[in-house]
């Protein structure tokens, strides 16, 4: 079976999440999903601009985007955004970290492009400007 990019993607943003992010975001509440997992969903919807319900829908349709993520099943939309609130200024540092290692740079720059302003909005808010 041909291995496409988006599942590469999908593999190298639940690699960073999975070094970057403590395994549950609570201590309480349930833990039916790790919160790295939601958080690559959330990652590989930035990269191919993919709105929370779009990201639903691609992980529903296809298995190896939730084998990729390790997921029995697809999670609603909502526990996608709940989870990016969720996020600390920690978590986010230790993101931008582990991605420079992974892609083996010195520095690493993110271009806000394609994020829409309610994303920037959140990650601006985490990082503290």
């Amino acid at each position: 079976m041909k291995i496409t990019k988006r599942e590469v993607v999908a593999r190298k943003c639940y690699e960073v999440c999975k070094r970057a992010l403590p395994r549950y975001s609570s201590k309480m509440g349930p833990k039916r999903y790790e919160f790295w997992q939601l958080i690559a969903m959330f990652l590989y919807g930035i990269i191919y601009n993919l709105t929370y319900r779009d990201l639903e829908e691609e992980f529903l349709v296809s298995e190896v985007f939730r084998e990729a993520l390790n997921l029995k099943e697809v999670l609603h939309y909502s526990m996608i955004c709940k989870a990016v609130k969720r996020l600390r200024d920690v978590d986010l540092r230790r993101l931008l970290e582990e991605s420079s290692k992974l892609l083996n740079v010195k520095f690493l720059a993110i271009d806000t492009t394609g994020l829409r302003e309610d994303q920037v909005t959140i990650m601006q808010r985490r990082v503290g400007r």
